[in-house]
Order: C-alpha cells, then sequence, then structure tokens
C-alpha cells in the first residue's frame, strides 16, 4: 500500500514536512495554548479535589462495572449532562456514570468534541 505523502506543518508560518498535522514544535506549542484556555484550568483544578476524588471513589466502589458497555470494569466517572452544561449537578451521584477507559474516551469525543476536536452539539 502506498504511503501517503508528506504534508506541510498545519502552522500557517511553518514549512516543516510531516504525515499530518503539526511539527512536534508547533503540536508543544498548540498543547501549551489549549492547556492555558480558562475552562482546562477550571477543570484541572476541579477534579484535583478532594470532594471529586471522594466522590469518583466511592461510585467506583458501587458501579464496578462499566455502566455503558456492562464488560470492562470501570475505571472511570462519566458525568452525564456536563459540568459545562450543569455545573450544579458536578458532584450529584444521580449524575454520574461508571465507565471503562474506552467508552468514556469514546463519549467524550462524541459528546465534548474530545481530543481538542470541535464540539459535535451545541451548548444552547
Amino acid at each position: 500500500m502506498p504511503m501517503r505523502p508528506k504534508q506541510p506543518c498545519r502552522n500557517p508560518t511553518c514549512g516543516t514536512l510531516v504525515d499530518r498535522g503539526y511539527c512536534p514544535a508547533h503540536t508543544k506549542a498548540m498543547r501549551r495554548e489549549v492547556d492555558s484556555r480558562p475552562e482546562r484550568v477550571a477543570s484541572r483544578l476541579f477534579y484535583r479535589t478532594k470532594a471529586w476524588r471522594e466522590a469518583r471513589a466511592a461510585y467506583l466502589r458501587e458501579h464496578p462495572v462499566c455502566e455503558i458497555c456492562d464488560q470492562q470494569p470501570s475505571a472511570m466517572v462519566d458525568h452525564k449532562q456536563t459540568r459545562r452544561e450543569r455545573p450544579d449537578l458536578e458532584l450529584n451521584p444521580g449524575n454520574f456514570q461508571a465507565a471503562c477507559w474506552s467508552c468514556h474516551s469514546e463519549v467524550t469525543a462524541r459528546e465534548d468534541g474530545g481530543f481538542g476536536n470541535h464540539r459535535w452539539r451545541s451548548t444552547a
């Protein structure tokens, strides 16, 4: 199977040829820029709080199996309604669902745009 030709870095001022996306230098810069956004900083701070860690641990003890696929052990706690949509429910166990790593990644990518992609649904 033929390989895809290399393309210029997606940064308009860079001409480095890459397989896709950004060159290593601009990938690092993009990640830094995304991680410095106010919503990312707030999210990072929330998930480090004692209240969240305790709520998450208690929920995972009660729900050891992924509630999405019912096959894998749960490793994550997902918010059914995102913290952005309903910040008042961020610590409410009724808004939680236990998820395995792969199901959580799939839900995040689909609903939030995850992995730095654009959101697929509106927040209105």
